[in-house]
């Protein structure tokens, strides 16, 4: 079956597959590599990595209320416009969802009854799309400090911030929301991958603990990366 879009061949080993599963989101740490990176040269890392372009076949999986349901995606980011495109579909060739954006104008679609009786679900979930692959690098100004094993980074819009976190190698971990004092998003990268001359997250995971949902976006494919 083919995504005309993307052109992305979807295999019928890869479907929409409903579970049940444990109720709470479970989060795993990303590993700290070596010791605490200086800041400066944690914040050039990241600077380095981040793409200004990517294109990427991958495998998704959301998890809600205890539920999982994965289905095979395509990634399409656009630095430069700030402009960005995740879809993923069942093996049926049903869109579970497909989210876009670009200069700060998002939408989404979606098939997921998780988003049936909570339509603002859908913006929600462009906009953590949009967190997960962009802002890789914290902007200049932020506050900085160093942890056993990482380096953090804080910028603060009256009572929010976000944090990021580069390991001893310099590449961005995680990144953190919070809204008056309360985390309310966290968002890992695991498993470099190098794409030379950057290295980029295998695996990013998403949590939003306001509405109790998780993203998890695997590479399986890169096609584009500079």
């Amino acid at each position: 079956m083919m995504c005309a879009r993307h052109g992305l061949c979807l295999p019928l080993l890869v479907g929409a597959v409903l579970l049940t599963g444990c109720a709470g989101l479970r989060w795993e740490a990303p590993p700290r590599n070596g010791p605490a990176p200086d800041p400066a040269l944690a914040r050039a890392a990241m600077l380095r990595n981040a793409p200004v372009r990517l294109q990427m076949v991958n495998s998704v999986l959301f998890e809600y209320r205890g539920r999982k349901m994965s289905g095979l995606g395509f990634l399409d980011v656009d630095a430069r416009t700030r402009s960005f495109g995740l879809a993923c579909m069942a093996q049926t060739g049903v869109t579970l969802f497909e989210v876009t954006g670009s200069n700060g104008v998002v939408r989404c679609r979606s098939a997921l009854a998780a988003f049936a009786d909570r339509p603002e679900f859908t913006e929600t979930l462009a906009r953590d799309v949009e967190r997960m692959f962009f802002d890789l690098c914290p902007p200049p100004g932020a506050a900085e400090s160093v942890e056993p094993g990482g380096a953090i980074f804080t910028s603060t819009n009256g009572p929010d911030r976000v944090a990021w976190m580069a390991g001893g190698d310099g590449a961005l971990l995680e990144k953190r929301y919070y809204e008056k004092r309360r985390l309310v998003r966290r968002i890992g990268y695991y498993a470099p991958v190098r794409q030379d001359p950057r290295q980029i997250a295998g695996r990013v995971c998403l949590q939003n603990l306001q509405h109790g949902y998780g993203l998890t976006v695997t590479v399986r494919e890169i096609r584009r990366c500079d």
